[in-house]
């Protein structure tokens, strides 16, 4: 496995590729869930290119981006051993340099909603992050997981409107055992938090069976009782992530935001 750490080292790596490339952007603290990302693109067919680079810019949260883990021994030994072709492990200045960035602006609603309004200048940051690395990179194929649903919308925004010949790809949530979603930020909760958290999934899963108002400040409800503090819970239509208007429709998801043991919890499920 190679691991890259200057951006020099990367354009000689890939003048050297035998196959298209596909890029896996990640903040590290590694998971099944990366690895999946990995292992379809590897599958598909492409030399695979993983970023580990916490990037500063998307946490409109200090604290958070102080807590947030920092694994990089553990992540390289994970994905060596999934035969990962290589590793860019860049520090700020190799991304930002001079602390600079390009002007990027994506003409969409959807940045300003949900995970943009409780986060201010979160999706800034990861529109910035993303066009630098594409820019940088230029691969042929970028895997993202549906965890993060509206991060994968911005992402697909970005690529359609200035990398037109980057593959998108989005791929199912991976799942812990009982059902909640798999995250970086799982490790800093308690195994009783993580028991507690699998209702989520659960309740997500009633409201898919019969969508309604009614279904929602219901499940609303019972996550409470349960200990977690929610931020956001809502039906969304998936192209817009304008709230449920009360027609039935399959391009729908309901998404979710909420606080256990204070760490912040996402999840989503689309409807079908």
């Amino acid at each position: 496995m190679i691991v890259l750490f200057s951006r020099d080292s990367l354009l000689s790596y890939k003048q050297n590729l035998n196959k298209p490339l596909a890029f896996v952007p990640t903040m590290g603290a590694l998971h099944d869930g990366h690895l999946s990302l990995v292992e379809k693109a590897q599958n598909d067919g492409f030399e695979v290119l993983v970023s580990l680079f916490i990037n500063p810019r998307q946490f409109n949260n200090p604290e958070d981006l102080l807590k947030y883990p920092k694994t990089i021994p553990q992540d390289l030994e994970l994905l060596k051993r999934i035969k990962t072709h290589a590793v860019f492990i860049p520090d700020y200045q190799a991304i930002y340099q001079n602390n600079q960035t390009n002007e990027i602006f994506i003409d969409s609603e959807i940045q300003h909603k949900f995970e943009g309004h409780y986060r201010p200048g979160h999706f800034n940051g990861v529109i910035s992050v993303l066009y630098e690395f594409f820019n940088l990179i230029r691969p042929q194929a970028a895997y993202f997981g549906q965890k993060d649903l509206q991060q994968c919308s911005i992402a697909h925004l970005v690529i359609k409107k200035y990398f037109s010949n980057i593959e998108f790809h989005r791929l199912e949530t991976k799942r812990e055992s009982n059902g909640l979603a798999m995250s970086s930020r799982n490790a800093r909760l308690s195994l009783r938090a993580k028991n507690i958290a699998a209702i989520i999934f659960d309740q997500l899963q009633l409201i898919s069976k019969q969508p309604s108002t009614h279904n929602l400040h219901l499940v609303a409800k019972k996550i409470n009782e349960a200990g977690i503090e929610i931020e956001y819970l809502d039906i969304i239509d998936i192209q817009t992530f304008d709230s449920w208007n009360g027609i039935p429709s399959k391009n729908q998801a309901i998404i979710f935001a909420g606080y256990l043991e204070g760490i912040r919890l996402i999840d989503n499920l689309i409807i079908s």
